[in-house]
């Protein structure tokens, strides 16, 4: 699993990719936007859309005003970057939970 993070003011971009049909199937069905809030608690409050790109096996969400008044602040540029890396660390550790969890099931 990857992730990119970017942003446009105040709002903030997260794609989440995997590489193959299997893969893609876990994360669709996973990560939902009510996961999202979950590993990242910082976005409880605020609006997200969720957009799937089955073709590129992909997850892109928007998530407004998670950077507050712009990702040139410095306060924002440093809680957008802890939450992407909380959220990428968070998720990579439950794939590995699940990875393990379906070999020890075979």
């Amino acid at each position: 699993m990857h992730a990119r993070s970017g942003d446009k003011g105040g709002d903030a971009n997260l794609g989440v990719w995997v590489r193959d049909f299997q893969a893609w199937e876990w994360l669709r069905s996973t990560l939902t936007v009510d996961e999202l809030r979950r590993l990242l608690p910082e976005t409880r409050e605020l609006a997200i859309a969720r957009y799937e790109l089955p073709n590129l096996g992909a997850i892109n969400f928007l998530i407004r005003g998670l950077l507050g008044t712009g990702a040139t602040s410095i306060t924002a540029a440093g809680r957008a970057g802890q939450s992407t890396r909380r959220m990428a660390a968070r998720t990579q550790h439950q794939s590995t939970e699940i990875s393990l969890s379906q070999e020890s099931h075979r």
